[in-house]
């Protein structure tokens, strides 16, 4: 047990799934090169790249039968690599990016709104960094049936296996599940267990979400107050939850 009787692994959980984030970031930036499209996108477009990114490269290898909690650590880490690289790369610019960020945050509205965003932010990512249990319909939890019998045995079968494997008589991989989300629940889970599972859509994925809102009407010259106030709702709104598949990272 750690500090208040809170399990060491919650903690781990939250640093992992932060480590997935920054390699989604990393994986982006290498993928916007790659594409020859680095100064077409912005930071929100490639940290959404990043992880389509390895939606994409899981399926060749998934197709070779390689994936393992070794192979899906090194992933993270590289992207994290990646990441490390632009930031010092692009040190300069990174620097003027913050700076303008504090000078707009200034007005004490403005600071208020960001920090009620930023706090709702980091409760939905701890409240989702650690479940406990079938508990069907809830904002976090399992469903004892979709997870039990499909959603958690996938990223599982993958690691264990190499493969998520051919099962045409799925109903749940013909319906909603053809792959990709399971290999981004096997990132997660190559350093963690399956009570850190919901942190990737209702944590990374809303985080993500965020990101992108904020990325968009940017672009658009919107107010940061607009920005953080359309934040605020997103985060304040409920979402029909059922299971682990994706809602946000969808």
């Amino acid at each position: 047990m750690g500090i208040l009787g809170i399990p060491h692994p919650y903690f781990l959980s939250i640093a992992w799934g932060l480590s997935v984030f920054a390699a989604f970031i990393g994986w982006g930036y290498f993928a916007a090169r790659w594409c020859d499209k680095e100064k077409a996108l912005a930071f929100g477009h490639k940290a959404v790249l990043g992880m389509a990114f390895l939606v994409l490269l899981g399926g060749p290898l998934n197709l070779l039968g390689i994936v393992s909690a070794s192979l899906c650590i090194s992933l993270v880490l590289l992207g994290i690599g990646f990441a490390v690289y632009e930031a010092a790369v692009n040190r300069l610019h990174v620097k003027k990016c913050v700076r303008d960020f504090s000078l707009s945050i200034k007005n004490p509205a403005t600071c208020l709104l960001f920090c009620i965003t930023l706090l709702m932010l980091i409760v939905a990512f701890i409240a989702n960094a650690w479940s406990y249990g079938p508990n069907a319909g809830k904002t976090w939890g399992f469903n004892s049936h979709d997870d039990a019998y499909a959603y958690l045995v996938f990223p599982n079968k993958m690691l264990q296996s190499g493969s998520i494997g051919a099962d045409p008589f799925n109903e749940r991989r013909i319906e909603s599940s053809l792959g990709g989300q399971s290999f981004l629940h096997a990132l997660v889970l190559a350093a963690s267990r399956n009570e850190s599972l919901n942190i990737l859509d209702a944590g990374i994925g809303m985080l993500l979400v965020c990101i992108m809102l904020a990325t968009i009407a940017r672009r658009r010259n919107v107010s940061w107050n607009y920005i953080f106030l359309g934040q605020i709702l997103l985060l304040s709104l409920y979402y029909p939850k059922v299971n682990i598949t994706g809602f946000f990272t969808a």
